[in-house]
């Protein structure tokens, strides 16, 4: 009603002109500022309506949209965005764990066994399985540990990685002495048989610098054996680069060689033995190798704190799980539950310890603790309500 008012106005201006021509017809301010108005609104609705759509889509989709309306326009077809490739640096990366990580695979596993037999006597899979055998997992749980003398599955370990070590050795080629300054550092070059000399330098701290450097490009260009080299020439330097060990150890796993970079774990724990990292590190290499005792000293007798210590305590409280030590992985995941009760995974483990022992009252609350914070996997859900109505529940 408002427009048809609006052009009966102007109809009416019209007709007060009539005695003219028309030509000199003005169209009313008021009417010019509507239209402004209008014309305003507009520009501000299709502004703020473009800005909430990049927003939400984000700047690739655009770019993406232009790359392709381009690739069409010159006749080329779309092509498809290819995979990155994974660089040993982004296993680097990944290096410490995060807190608590398990996958419902993992979980999945653990149930399996335990249904092997549904008595308390079933065993039961570790928490860490074959799934964590992958090299950028094992990267990123390489790490977080503490203290305990050096073990003899421990120095057995160190033997056969350094027996490992020596025969590599025998293929590290000879670097040319010819030339080389007093004072100044020779590192691996780019090729196998060249070497690099490091600048003069006035102090322990500059040559690890300087190393540390090379090691990173050398990381960033995923030539590994080179990486290896200069980690172990800074630790001859100096043997209390805790950081650098950890990283040397981590190339060295995923390079295939176990036993050398257990061999570097055990001398950190013997150089550093309040260190939990290091501890939790050798730990889980053993654990992949199925060497569950050799895991479980390394973690024995030392106490660090839970609550910063998780992934330590969920390692030991599996590792004494699947050594039947009921009593002990009951005391561990009690620990666990208490800092995490929001944790599924540590009430289900607290069930099984108790379950074993016989002590259906605790063992039954924990696995209803567990069911009801619906975390776990469809099969870990069965087996769970299977026990509780067999304990009675």
């Amino acid at each position: 009603m408002s427009v048809v008012n609006k052009m009966l106005k102007d109809l009416d201006n019209r007709a007060a002109h009539e005695d003219g021509d028309g030509s000199d017809y003005r169209e009313p301010s008021e009417s010019k500022r509507i239209r402004y108005m209008i014309i305003f609104i507009a520009l501000v609705g299709v502004s703020a309506a473009s800005y909430f759509s990049y927003r939400a889509v984000g700047p690739e989709y655009f770019l993406d949209l232009y790359a392709q309306a381009k690739q069409i326009v010159s006749g080329e077809e779309p092509k498809q965005q290819q995979s990155k490739k994974v660089s040993v640096n982004s296993a680097l990366d990944q290096m410490m764990p995060t807190r608590g990580n398990s996958t419902s695979k993992e979980t999945e596993e653990k149930v399996e066994t335990a249904k092997a037999g549904t008595s308390p006597e079933a065993s039961i899979e570790s928490d860490n399985s074959e799934s964590t055998t992958d090299n950028a997992q094992v990267a990123q749980e390489v790490a977080e540990v503490s203290q305990a003398p050096e073990t003899e599955t421990s120095r057995e370990s160190s033997e056969a990685g350094a027996e490992a070590v020596s025969q590599q050795a025998v293929n590290i080629p000879v670097p040319n002495l010819n030339n080389v300054v007093p004072g100044q550092t020779l590192v691996p070059g780019q090729t196998d048989d060249s070497f690099v000399q490091v600048t003069n330098t006035d102090s322990a701290d500059a040559q690890i610098s300087e190393l540390t450097s090379l090691a990173a490009q050398a990381v960033a260009e995923n030539n590994v054996s080179r990486a290896i080299e200069i980690y172990r020439q800074i630790l001859n330097i100096d043997f209390k680069q805790h950081e650098i060990r950890k990283k040397l150890a981590v190339l060295q796993y995923s390079n295939g060689n176990n036993g050398a970079a257990s061999v570097v774990l055990s001398d950190g724990i013997s150089i550093a033995p309040q260190r939990v990292d290091f501890r939790l590190m050798l730990a889980r290499l053993f654990y992949r190798e199925k060497k569950l005792r050799a895991a479980y000293t390394v973690l024995e007798g030392v106490e660090p704190d839970v609550q910063r210590n998780i992934d330590f305590y969920g390692l030991k409280a599996t590792v004494a799980q699947e050594l039947e030590l009921n009593a002990e992985s009951s005391h561990l995941y009690g620990r666990l539950v208490i800092f995490e009760p929001n944790r599924a995974q540590w009430w289900l483990g607290l069930a099984i310890s108790l379950d074993r022992m016989s002590q259906r009252d605790g063992a039954l609350k924990a696995y209803e603790n567990a069911a009801d914070l619906r975390q776990l996997s469809a099969s870990a859900n069965d087996f769970i309500r299977q026990r509780i109505l067999e304990l009675g529940g």
